[in-house]
């Protein structure tokens, strides 16, 4: 799963708009969180407890997914796999 899809699904369980969240977490704009969801910025580490704790997402969880993640891609980028 993508990091975005993790903050989509959760968001989106929750009930909570874009702007909801944004406003949640102390941005101005849903746009932001709208870039997020589509992997093209990323929720700063200090937000992603608030984030889970909103949405009642894992934070653990969250953790699991960003390791898997990085495990893949440094295991692409080094084995070539």
């Amino acid at each position: 799963m993508r990091e975005g899809e993790f903050f989509t699904r959760a968001r989106t369980k929750a009930n909570l708009t874009q702007t909801e969240v944004a406003h949640a977490l102390g941005y101005d704009c849903g746009q932001f969180i709208s870039n997020i969801e589509r992997d093209l910025a990323t929720l700063p580490n200090d937000k992603v407890r608030p984030f889970c704790a909103l949405t009642r997402a894992s934070v653990l969880g969250y953790l699991r997914l960003k390791i898997n993640n990085s495990t893949r891609k440094l295991r692409q980028e080094i084995l070539h796999d």
